[in-house]
């Protein structure tokens, strides 16, 4: 838990930063006081531009979000932070979210959950809609497969190919084969 001085600083640190509250994120808009309690004034990032829900500041978590594939209408995106090491605040911010060449992206926040709740479809699932719709499916934060079978690793390099629903690893990329096999479960 992060201890803040007070409700303006944490406000300077936390606003417009995306964080976690017990297992969903949440857009911080805002941090206020009620009767001399610091709270947050959120959106959940499912429902930005709805009601303002608040919470104590101490019910926030600022740990790091998981983040890797998002599936898109558009196929799989490989979603990384970039350094931003002259920034002082806490959280994703939006203007620090990149793909895998390091362009900065625009996505849906909700898409975001993909990867920090770990949901994605099997090995077979993903191999089966990038067939059909001609788009990259994420099986994994860090794995996906094209329509072609081949097997991509964090959007930037294809590490091997799918075949007969199997996932073979081209010898150059054996060390991820341990990375691989933890997705595959």
């Amino acid at each position: 838990m992060i201890v803040y001085d007070d409700a303006e600083y944490a406000h300077t640190r936390l606003a417009g930063t995306v964080v976690k509250l017990n297992e969903g994120l949440v857009y911080v808009e805002r941090v206020t006081t009620r009767d001399n309690v610091p709270i947050v004034k959120y959106f959940h990032i499912t429902r930005i531009g709805s009601d303002l829900m608040t919470c104590r500041l101490d019910d926030i978590d600022t740990t790091p979000i998981n983040l890797g594939y998002v599936d898109l209408d558009t196929g799989a995106m490989f979603v990384a932070r970039a350094p931003m090491r002259q920034d002082w605040r806490q959280g994703l911010r939006l203007n620090n979210l990149r793909n895998a060449r390091g362009q900065q992206i625009n996505i849906n926040l909700d898409k975001l959950l993909q990867p920090h709740l770990n949901q994605y479809t099997s090995l077979a699932e993903a191999s089966r809609v990038a067939s059909r719709t001609g788009y990259t499916q994420a099986f994994s934060r860090n794995f996906a497969v094209s329509a072609d079978g081949s097997l991509i690793h964090k959007g930037r390099s294809v590490c091997g190919q799918v075949e007969g629903g199997m996932p073979t690893l081209l010898p150059r990329f054996n060390f991820l084969a341990e990375s691989l096999q933890e997705s595959l479960v």
